[in-house]
């Protein structure tokens, strides 16, 4: 079972030499700044480390001190690659949609007939519309795991039948259907054997009492505000902490009372500035703001569109060179993410990856060009303007990115750029759709159409 706790930064004493504590919970009408951090937050000092950077970076330009709490989280985070390759499943395919492909997909009763054509058929049958070779079948059916969000017994008996009755109707023996049938009971899951338990102590100790006191709601007013007044910085594995922090926030505002509309008012005061993020983006109801490279190769990406995209130009940067990508920025639906090519530059001596994935600062460091330090600033505007918003005494919603991103200085020149940025984003989004519909065009034609029979209930 996994386990969670949170530590905070103080004042180091002789008594405390390394600054962190560990508290029970976080009062929820506290104004503060809570760090998930990624896969390597499994100790106090690697939590206080992330928190180290607020500490740093952010708090000498607060017009006053705000508490800075980490989490620390007791479960392998490096064996949950089922677990965040199916949330891609759950939440679309993000952006344009994607083609098939993911090695784990949730599958639910609403989505089971989709999941059944896109990603289970086309791993036994050719786009010829005959059966693949019974090796090559079992190849492809191993490489996927289904993760079952509902009645997975139902859902897996129901996966097992249909599958069965169209390798039948395309002439598969019943020994051979019986034998890749078995790999799909085997390599299935159910979401609920999923250990979430270091979330669910998370969102006790952090985000329950911003909507509840004694279990009872609150005012919608007084939800808002307290949910104003906590701002997420998350990195890595972080986001996907934070999005499931999201998830059961839903979940215990309608067990509470709370309406649709209420609750989407009250998790949109949710600041979240990301980096590196590796969920599906554009879904959330908190406000997630990203900062990511396209040189972070180790940050898992949705296997859609835009990755594909990234990945062609990539390989055709030694013809075309990296100005295929301008610094953009993604609005809405598709993400509310910062991107550039890279952040820093190339060095013989450190994975390109490694510099790209690991930066989470707020000020220049060494190696970074001009485009990084401009998003290490515009990072830090965002989570400044956050917190200092939280301050205020009466309750303000959270203002648009457009004025997040702007500092103290040289107001007008950052508004601009942050504009120039949007419209590179909406260019990118383009080429995105446009490299989308000529490869689509180059397969379609070979592409069967692939005919699940109906059951006889």
């Amino acid at each position: 079972m996994s386990h969670a706790r949170l530590i905070q930064r103080v004042p180091k004493t002789s008594d405390n030499v390394h600054g962190i504590t560990t508290v029970n919970d976080i009062p929820g009408d506290e104004v503060c700044v809570l760090y998930l951090g990624g896969n390597d937050t499994n100790s106090g000092s690697a939590a206080s480390g992330y928190a180290k950077i607020i500490e740093q970076d952010i708090l000498p330009d607060l017009s006053v001190h705000v508490p800075v709490y980490a989490a620390q989280y007791m479960i392998d985070t490096n064996n949950m690659a089922a677990e965040k390759e199916s949330n891609f499943s759950k939440y679309g395919h993000n952006f344009l949609g994607s083609p098939r492909a993911y090695n784990s997909v949730l599958v639910t009763e609403q989505n089971f007939k989709t999941i059944l054509k896109n990603d289970v058929l086309p791993r036994v049958v050719g786009r010829t519309g005959r059966p693949l070779g019974n090796n090559s079948a079992k190849e492809k059916l191993n490489k996927l795991s289904l993760v079952f969000d509902g009645d997975a017994k139902a859902l897996r008996s129901k996966m097992t039948l249909e599958l069965q009755a169209t390798l039948a109707e395309r002439g598969v023996s019943a020994a051979d259907s019986k034998a890749l049938v078995q790999i799909i009971i085997n390599n299935s899951i159910s979401a609920k054997d999923f250990d979430t338990q270091y979330i669910d102590e998370l969102f006790d100790a952090a985000i329950l009492p911003r909507i509840s006191d004694s279990n009872a709601r609150l005012p919608l007013t007084v939800a808002m505000a307290r949910a104003r007044k906590i701002n997420i910085v998350a990195h890595c594995h972080g986001a996907y902490v934070a999005q499931k922090l999201e998830e059961k926030m839903q979940d215990k505002m309608r067990k509470l009372g709370y309406s649709p509309i209420e609750t989407n008012q009250v998790l949109s005061q949710v600041l979240v500035v990301a980096h590196a993020p590796v969920i599906p983006l554009g879904v959330s109801k908190f406000r997630i703001i990203s900062f990511t490279t396209a040189r972070d190769f180790l940050a898992r990406r949705p296997n859609n569109w835009v990755t594909k995209y990234v990945r062609y130009k990539q390989s055709k940067e030694k013809e075309i060179g990296t100005d295929w990508l301008q610094p953009c920025f993604l609005a809405g639906r598709d993400g509310d993410v910062f991107i550039i090519h890279n952040a820093f530059e190339p060095n013989k001596n450190v994975r390109p990856s490694s510099v790209e994935h690991y930066n989470m600062r707020y000020v220049a460091i060494e190696g970074q060009n001009n485009l990084g330090v401009f998003m290490n600033t515009i990072a830090g505007n965002i989570l400044k303007n956050g917190i200092e918003n939280s301050l205020k005494k009466k309750f303000t919603p959270l203002p648009p990115t457009s004025e997040l991103v702007l500092g103290k200085k040289n107001r007008a020149g950052m508004r601009g750029l942050f504009e120039q940025m949007q419209k590179n984003g909406v260019k990118f989004m383009a080429d995105v759709y446009n490299f989308a519909v000529k490869q689509r065009s180059k397969v379609r034609a070979k592409k069967p159409v692939l005919k699940t029979p109906e059951l006889k209930r």
